[in-house]
């Protein structure tokens, strides 16, 4: 029974490497990509919007003393096919979409987009899709190997390039921007030595902008 129970769940839990992404805000941790879960999804059930989906959908503003930060909270409800018949399950997610700074007014994009998404992305883990991701595996290096050899390794994309990598890191204005380039780079295609010398100076940097701002 217990294996039965767990069949779906061992049929979509493996994450290819290739599919993720290191985050560094507001932690440094690994993520999948929404669109490759959808892509997972739709291998196993059809065409999003079909045999599975979300509905009944509700977007509900919730604000803390309105002159300091407001919030948005997602609801629906997945659902999905399970042995002929339709499953369901809610899913929730929340973003903050404005918030007071020092500097004014922070104000988040594609807030409604970035919330569903996140919801749509829990509610898949919950049955199983990428769940060595949301486990934390891939913080263990061992296990990212052992995927890296069942998937086949990634063929290395321009920005898997050292030398690009630094170069567009030295290019970097801001904070933002600065982690925009960390956020892309795929971790596991670099020695350590690389990511050393990457990280030394991304350090000299940001101590860089975060003085030249305060001038």
């Amino acid at each position: 029974m217990k294996e039965e129970n767990m069949k779906f769940w061992n049929g979509v839990c493996k994450t290819n490497p290739a599919e993720t992404k290191t985050v560094e805000y507001p932690f440094k941790h690994t993520a999948i990509g929404a669109m490759f879960q959808i892509k997972h999804a739709t291998e196993q059930w059809g065409i999003f919007g079909d045999n599975w989906g979300v509905k009944d959908e509700k977007f509900t503003p919730i604000m803390i003393n309105t002159d300091e930060r407001g919030f948005l909270v997602y609801s629906a409800i997945l659902f999905y096919p399970s042995e002929g018949r339709e499953c369901e399950t809610p899913i929730h997610a929340d973003i903050t979409f404005y918030n007071k700074t020092k500097n004014g007014f922070k104000i988040e994009n594609d807030i409604t987009k970035k919330v569903a998404t996140d919801a749509l992305t829990k509610g898949l883990s919950k049955l199983g899709f990428n769940a060595d991701v949301f486990e934390g595996l891939f913080d263990d290096n061992k296990y990212v190997q052992q995927m890296i050899k069942e998937f086949g390794k990634p063929e290395e994309k321009p920005q898997g390039n050292q030398q690009v990598i630094i170069e567009a890191i030295n290019k970097k204005k801001t904070i933002k921007e600065l982690d925009m380039v960390i956020q892309k780079r795929v971790e596991y295609l670099w020695t350590p030595e690389q990511l050393k010398e990457q990280n030394e100076l991304i350090e000299k940097i940001r101590a860089f902008i975060t003085e030249a701002s305060h001038e």
